[in-house]
């Protein structure tokens, strides 16, 4: 087979669009959270938490946010399958013959409350507020991380509060004349899910 043309083409991929407030409606009604009357107070929550801002119809996530997403993801996983596995039971038990709604959520809180405790027990709060990054301090040579502070993120020395080193995180790796100090306080604490 002859070759007739060779067409050189760029083709960039995007990523999904940002939820709006009726896509966000509906995808709670796919995934079978929430009911109509409660999609508006989900989403007041969302905002009044300040997990998300509202920017031309679209949703986009805050630092607080962005935290809260990372330790759920990261270290509670599972929990949206077990979530989905009570709702299910929860509909089953009102069929004839079903479980007791006390039984389910027995079944369901046991395995969660340990899984809480683990957590609670072993990840510390700059686990979840704090990303490692591959630069050292210049002032005492620990590594620095991106760190949640009350003005939102910034880079901040991993030594603190022996090294008070800390710079914007939109600046060049040199210190500024006067570094700005934060107290570096836990997203976690402020008000989440």
């Amino acid at each position: 087979m002859p070759l007739n043309e060779i067409m050189a083409g760029q083709h960039f991929t995007e990523p999904p669009p940002r939820y709006g407030e009726a896509s966000l409606v509906k995808s709670l009604e796919e995934h079978g959270i929430g009911r109509p009357s409660t999609y508006a107070s989900i989403i007041s929550t969302l905002q009044n938490r300040e997990y998300v801002t509202l920017d031309n119809k679209r949703f986009y996530p805050t630092d607080v946010g962005r935290i809260v997403n990372k330790f759920l993801t990261e270290h509670l996983p599972n929990t949206s399958i077990m979530i989905l596995r009570l709702i299910w039971k929860m509909n089953w038990m009102r069929s004839p013959g079903g479980k007791r709604l006390d039984s389910i959520m027995h079944e369901f809180w046991k395995p969660f409350k340990s899984m809480i405790q683990e957590k609670d027990a072993s990840v510390q709060r700059k686990d979840v507020t704090q990303e490692a990054i591959d630069e050292k301090c210049p002032e005492c040579g620990s590594p620095l991380s991106i760190r949640l502070g009350r003005n939102g993120r910034f880079i901040g020395c991993t030594n603190y509060p022996e090294c008070s080193y800390t710079r914007n995180l939109n600046d060049d790796n040199s210190a500024s004349d006067e570094p700005k100090l934060w107290k570096v306080e836990s997203a976690l604490n402020a008000n989440r899910l």
